[in-house]
């Protein structure tokens, strides 16, 4: 099992660091496409804000294969 899947099970587990690790790794990458797509960087911010919490609700609890990238 890759660092990013115990990552990610470890998330849907409940744990919040592994969320917060989450974040950390790939908030940088995500905001950059929120800027290539959106052109503004109020509305990427926005859109990796709105991108996260969807994340932290949905990741406890899930059960499918979860790739992060």
């Amino acid at each position: 099992m890759s660092s990013e899947e115990r990552l990610a099970l470890r998330a849907a587990q409940g744990d919040r660091r592994a969320f917060e690790e989450i974040y950390d790794r790939y908030h940088q990458d995500l905001y950059r496409f929120c800027l290539a797509m959106l052109g503004n960087p109020q509305d990427a911010q926005d859109a990796l804000q709105n991108t996260m919490v969807k994340v932290l609700r949905s990741l406890p609890g899930e059960k499918r294969e979860i790739k992060l990238k």
